[in-house]
């Protein structure tokens, strides 16, 4: 699974895409990072094959809550659409999302981009060896990401 991740590295001078500056960025030796599945070189996910998901069932949270965004203010989780909702041809093709689980999912994945933002603030600020090496193996090593 490791070779499906890369880490991109965002200069400076561009400003990050709307969709990412909410992101939390883990240090490396290139700098501030966003680590994320690689693409194809068509610019799709790597792991659709002929539109279809090869690894639906096991999934990132990030993926089985698109083409939703949620965001939680005090006690309150809302939510609203992906701009990049076009890219999925999977969408409005299969059972519609019913409240309840959509809330479920909302609060999976809030709970998931809170522990990961704690991560990365601990590491930054904590760990010497900030390389993309070492934060792989610190991330394997976390139990905080163990399935």
């Amino acid at each position: 699974m490791l070779r499906a991740v890369d880490f991109y590295v965002q200069s400076d001078s561009i400003p990050l895409p709307d969709g990412l500056r909410d992101v939390a960025r883990p240090l490396t030796e290139q700098g501030l990072t966003i680590i994320a599945l690689k693409k194809a070189p068509s610019g799709q996910c790597i792991f659709l094959d002929n539109n279809l998901c090869m690894i639906h069932p096991a999934r990132p949270g990030v993926c089985r809550a698109f083409p939703f965004t949620f965001n939680e203010l005090e006690d309150d989780i809302t939510w609203g659409f992906n701009a990049m909702m076009s890219i999925c041809p999977g969408l409005g093709q299969g059972d519609e999302m019913n409240p309840s689980d959509l809330h479920i999912t909302a609060q999976e994945v809030l709970e998931d981009i809170a522990i990961y933002r704690q991560f990365v603030m601990e590491w930054n600020n904590t760990f010497s060896s900030h390389t993309a090496l070492s934060l792989l193996e610190r991330i394997l090593s976390d139990p905080r990401f163990s399935v």
